[in-house]
């Protein structure tokens, strides 16, 4: 018979041990240990000035290529508005939720991903909710309540831009820190 349990899961916020119980058939217990390293999320500048700009890169040059033939002023305007809020996002909701979260569990790069992946989804709701405060007749009050414009909203082309912006962020920001 086996039993599996967890040690001191933020034993030095560094490492996680699992311990494997063995009952020999003579009621003796046998342990097995195995330890898994996962490092700590560590502030990184290099993280924070390249991870934010890789989205709104893209951006602009989907924009240009797809509307502007090659403007560089599309280019330019698209990619200073998104890194606008890119970077706000990221130093504002991000690391601070990124310091949180490393302090309850230990973070790796899968953990990283899951945030940067739930913080996309909600860094989409005040954009929907700008969109929806300005819906209403010549850019006035809405004439729909929230729920029913995000249903409707959600076929916008901007909508899937916003959770695979968190993952690329954030994936990229853990790659760039844990380089030393």
């Amino acid at each position: 018979m086996s039993a599996w349990k967890w040690s001191s899961m933020t034993e030095g916020h560094d490492s996680v041990t699992l311990a494997n119980v063995i009952l020999q058939p003579n009621n003796r217990v046998q342990w097995f240990r195995w330890t898994v390293r996962a490092s700590k999320m560590q502030f990184s500048w290099r993280g924070l000035l390249i991870a934010p700009a890789v989205v709104p890169a893209i951006v602009g040059i989907a924009a240009t290529v797809l509307l502007g033939a090659g403007s560089l002023v599309l280019f330019l305007l698209s990619f200073v508005i998104a890194s606008l809020v890119s970077y706000a996002v990221t130093v504002f909701v991000f690391l601070p939720s990124l310091y949180i979260l490393s302090r309850i569990r230990t973070m790796t790069g899968i953990t990283t991903s899951v945030l940067g992946l739930a913080l996309g989804m909600t860094a989409y709701i005040p954009w929907t909710l700008i969109e929806w405060k300005s819906s209403g007749t010549d850019s006035g009050p809405p004439t729909e309540n929230y729920l029913s414009f995000l249903l409707r909203w959600d076929f916008d082309p901007l909508t899937p831009i916003f959770l695979p912006a968190g993952l690329i962020t954030a994936t990229l920001y853990w790659r760039l820190g844990r380089q030393r």
